[in-house]
């Protein structure tokens, strides 16, 4: 059944069940900005492209001229090596994120290896403040997710969610010979626009998640149509809905069964 399949696809990829209402979907609200380092300008400018059409077909904000980098990937053949000096040099670079966190995560022998940097953000787009959770009468509720009532009877929403502040994106160049920059590319867009679990089992789903899992005969060639429908669909939900995940379920059904 077309539903089931959604549901059991939506929370795979983001590891939360697709009926939680207390996760909210990580995307971006701030205009993204690509960067890309380490391959040949023909090659650089291809990434770059692809990603930007990525951003045009879903409705994601992209930044003009001129702006300031805020989703990276960068090319190496010595990922382990190049994360260490950027980690030596400016440990910011990975948040406030533990110093064991940060090892696991250089040392890991990934194709592609993922770092999302995150802050609170309110739904309507304006910067969290302590204003935001003053009715509360607490001190110190600047974390997220907060929720509070629509005015719709006991319907609850999110107030403020993790706002999507940063991605980085590392590609270990040996580990993805044999692909194309296609499939590379929109492998760290469906990872970069919103918070998957890499780790997730995703079994025989259609996703370009699967580029590193699948049998090479069956490699995903790049955004499935599945792909494509949920990151559109999300771009397009109430971020501060508490059913998120729900409605991006159902419109998905909708589309797809079209």
């Amino acid at each position: 059944m077309l539903e089931e399949k959604v549901r059991t696809y939506i929370s795979q990829i983001t590891a939360v069940p697709v009926w939680s209402i207390d996760v909210p979907v990580q995307l971006w609200k701030r205009p993204i900005c690509p960067l890309v380092a380490g391959l040949p300008a023909e090659e650089g400018e291809f990434v770059f492209d692809r990603l930007a059409d990525v951003l045009t077909a879903i409705g994601a904000t992209r930044g003009g001229p001129g702006c300031h980098p805020n989703f990276f990937i960068v090319v190496t053949s010595e990922p382990e090596a190049l994360l260490n000096g950027v980690w030596g040099r400016n440990w910011h670079v990975f948040g406030d994120a533990s110093a064991t966190l940060v090892r696991r995560f250089i040392a890991r022998p990934l194709p592609v290896r993922i770092w999302y940097n995150n802050t609170p953000a309110s739904t309507d787009r304006s910067p969290v403040t302590t204003s935001i959770v003053s009715a509360d009468k607490f001190a110190g509720l600047d974390g997220v997710p907060t929720y509070t009532h629509d005015g719709n009877g006991l319907r609850a929403r999110f107030v403020a969610v993790d706002d999507m502040l940063a991605v980085v994106a590392i590609v270990d160049i040996e580990k993805v010979a044999g692909l194309d920059w296609g499939q590379v590319t929109d492998y760290i867009a469906m990872a970069g626009l919103t918070k998957v679990d890499l780790d997730a089992d995703v079994g025989d789903a259609p996703t370009v998640l699967r580029l590193f899992t699948a049998p090479a005969d069956s490699r995903p060639q790049g955004l499935s149509e599945w792909d494509k429908v949920f990151l559109r669909e999300l771009y397009h939900t109430d971020v501060g809905s508490r059913h998120q995940r729900k409605d991006v379920s159902h419109h998905m059904v909708r589309d797809l069964a079209h």
